[in-house]
């Protein structure tokens, strides 16, 4: 029978408010032999352009995911830099639209990650 690895999912928010949980999830996961998937999800924002006080108002919509995905792909690799995580070991990066608590349940699901260890 071959055994797969664990697999250890780990939210980010990219920023220093997060690194303490990132490092210590990759800590973690690497004493496990664990595979370790880290997540970033982020909501594409939507601006009010125009309105008055009985006018409905119209809605543009920012930067789209298509300009906001690469960005948060380069901070997350500035991240595993600054923290030395992302050598040795299987790491998967993934950055994805959407709520943070539905990205993240999406990707534990699919990458059947270990709920107990």
């Amino acid at each position: 029978m071959n055994a797969k690895s664990p697999t250890v999912v780990i939210g980010t928010t990219l920023g220093e408010a997060s690194d303490q949980v990132v490092a210590t999830g990759a800590e973690i996961a690497r004493a496990m032999g664990a595979t370790i998937h880290l997540v970033h999800a982020f909501d594409v924002p939507t601006v009010a352009v125009a309105g008055a006080p009985f006018a409905p108002l119209v809605f543009e919509a920012a930067p789209g995911w298509r300009e906001l995905e690469p960005v948060a792909r380069t901070q997350m690799d500035d991240q595993i830099a600054r923290l030395r995580i992302g050598g040795g070991g299987t790491f998967v990066q993934h950055v994805k639209q959407g709520p943070p608590h539905r990205v993240l349940a999406e990707v534990a699901q699919r990458e059947a990650a270990d709920s107990e260890r």
